[in-house]
Parts: C-alpha cells; structure tokens; sequence
C-alpha cells in the first residue's frame, strides 16, 4: 500500500494561500549538474510527468479515505 505523509511547515513561500499548496523542490541551480538537467527539455518532461504521475496516485489514494478521516 502507498503511505501518504503529510507534513505542515510554515513556508514563506505558502504563505497566504487560499487553497490547498504544495511545494515541489526539483533541483538546484546553484548545483552545476542539476543546472545542466534542468536545462534540458527532454529532463524537464520526465519531470514534469512524473510530477503529475505522483500527483494523480496521491488523489486516487485520498479518494479512497472517508471524507469524515480527512
């Protein structure tokens, strides 16, 4: 079974938002090799669709709990 972890952390960046956030950290710039990949739109794709992979799995398993669990 897939365990989804939930973590609250007062993010400067979050702050203010009116709805439901996440923050995503996909590589750093200031690493010379994640600053190659992300430079390449080949990588960008394979992140961005597990990306939404990732996002589509966690909806499927918090569909499946009773709204009264949330």
């Amino acid at each position: 079974s897939m365990a989804v972890n939930v973590s609250e952390v007062p993010l400067a960046v979050l702050a203010g938002a009116d709805m439901p956030a996440v923050l995503v950290e996909m590589g750093y710039l200031t690493h010379p090799e994640y600053a190659a990949r992300l430079n390449d739109p080949n990588y960008l794709d394979q992140l961005a669709n597990r990306l939404a992979e990732a996002l589509t799995d966690t909806i499927a398993v918090i569909k499946k709990i009773p709204y009264e669990n949330l």
